[in-house]
C-alpha cells in the first residue's frame, strides 16, 4: 500500500460520472507512471453505475488516491471541488474516459514556468490536433505567442496542462458551473491573464477519448445557455492584455456555426445575443483594421432593425 505524500507535486483532479466502462484504463495509466508524486482526486458526481465503488477500491490499496462524493451538480462543479482540495503545487485535469502514457508529467523546465502544456493523442486515428514544437515563451515572446495560437484547441481544453495551484487560488479562478460546453476555454482564458510564462512540449502522453455525439451534439443547449456561454467568454477574452485577431475570429465564427446548428433556436437565439454580437464586429474592425467588414457590420444593424421594428 502506498503511502499519503503530505505535499505531492501534482495533483490530478478527475470528475467520475457513471465512467465505469473507462474507469479502470484511466486509473491504471496514472499509477503506472514514471512519476510517482502525486495524489489523485476522483470526484465522484453522483453516479448511478459502478464508479463509485470501483474508485473506493483503488483508494483502499493507494493512500494518493482520495475519493470525494457528490450528488451530480455537472462536471465544473465537480472540477472546482477538486481544486478545493488538491494539496499539490500542480494542478493537472484528467477525465474518466481518458487515460495517460508512461512520461506524462514529463515537461521541460516546468519549475520555471507559469504553465506546462503538451499535445494529446485522440484515441480514434481518424482524429487529429494541431503540432506542437518544442519550446518556453517568457514576457513579450509570450505576449506573441498568445495572440498567434489561443484560438487553437490544444491552447483552449482542459487537458494536457499542468497550473499552478498558488495562481489559481489567489486569483480565484473557478470553472463557470453555468456553462456545459466550453467552460474550459472559460477557464483557461481567465488563467492565461495572470501569467506571463509557459513550456509548450511537442510530446503527446494524453490519450483522449472522443465520443461519437461530441460537441453541440452531445449538450442540447438552451438559447440561455448559448447566451451565458458567449457573454462571459467575450468578457474573459476583452479582459485579457493581449489582442488575439485569430481568437475574435474564432468566436465569431462558433457563433454563427451555433446559429446554424440550432435552427429551432435560431430567432431567439439571435435577437438575444445580436446587440452583444454587433459590439463584437465593432471590436473586431476597429482593433484590427478590418475596414472592408463595415459593410457587414452595417447590413447586421439593419438585421436588427429588422427584428425591432
Amino acid at each position: 500500500m502506498q503511502n499519503c505524500n503530505p505535499s505531492p507535486k501534482f495533483s490530478i483532479i478527475t470528475p467520475v460520472y457513471n465512467s465505469e466502462t473507462f474507469l479502470h484504463k484511466c486509473i491504471d495509466s496514472i499509477i503506472q507512471q514514471n512519476e510517482q508524486n502525486w495524489e489523485l482526486v476522483l470526484i465522484d458526481d453522483g453516479s448511478t453505475d459502478h464508479s463509485l465503488a470501483i474508485c473506493e477500491e483503488y483508494a483502499r490499496h493507494d493512500k494518493r488516491i482520495v475519493v470525494i462524493h457528490q450528488h451530480n451538480a455537472g462536471v465544473s462543479n465537480a472540477r472546482n471541488t477538486g481544486i478545493g482540495k488538491a494539496r499539490g503545487k500542480w494542478i493537472t485535469f484528467i477525465d474518466s474516459d481518458d487515460s495517460i502514457e508512461g512520461d506524462y508529467f514529463n515537461i521541460t523546465n516546468l519549475d520555471e514556468v507559469d504553465l506546462g502544456i503538451q499535445k494529446w493523442k485522440f484515441t480514434k486515428d481518424e482524429d487529429t490536433i494541431e503540432p506542437l514544437d518544442d519550446a518556453i515563451y517568457a514576457g513579450d515572446s509570450f505576449e506573441c505567442f498568445m495572440k498567434e495560437n489561443l484560438h487553437k484547441d490544444v491552447f483552449r481544453a482542459v487537458c494536457a496542462k499542468f497550473l499552478k495551484k498558488d495562481i489559481i487560488e489567489n486569483h480565484n479562478i473557478r470553472f463557470d458551473e453555468g456553462i456545459r460546453l466550453g467552460e474550459d476555454t472559460v477557464f483557461f482564458i481567465e488563467y492565461y491573464k495572470h501569467i506571463n510564462s509557459i513550456s509548450v512540449n511537442s510530446s503527446g502522453c494524453y490519450l483522449y477519448y472522443r465520443p461519437d455525439n461530441w460537441g453541440m451534439e452531445k449538450y442540447h443547449l438552451s438559447v440561455a445557455e448559448y447566451k451565458h456561454f458567449y457573454t462571459k467568454l467575450w468578457q474573459a477574452y476583452k479582459d485579457t492584455p493581449y489582442k488575439s485577431e485569430r481568437f475574435v475570429t474564432f468566436i465569431r465564427n462558433f457563433y454563427k456555426s451555433s446559429l446554424r446548428y440550432k435552427r429551432t433556436l435560431y430567432n431567439d437565439l439571435y435577437i438575444s445575443t445580436i446587440p452583444g454580437y454587433l459590439l463584437m464586429n465593432r471590436y473586431y474592425i476597429l482593433s484590427f483594421g478590418k475596414v472592408a467588414h463595415m459593410k457587414y457590420w452595417i447590413q447586421r444593424c439593419f438585421s436588427v432593425l429588422h427584428y425591432i421594428i
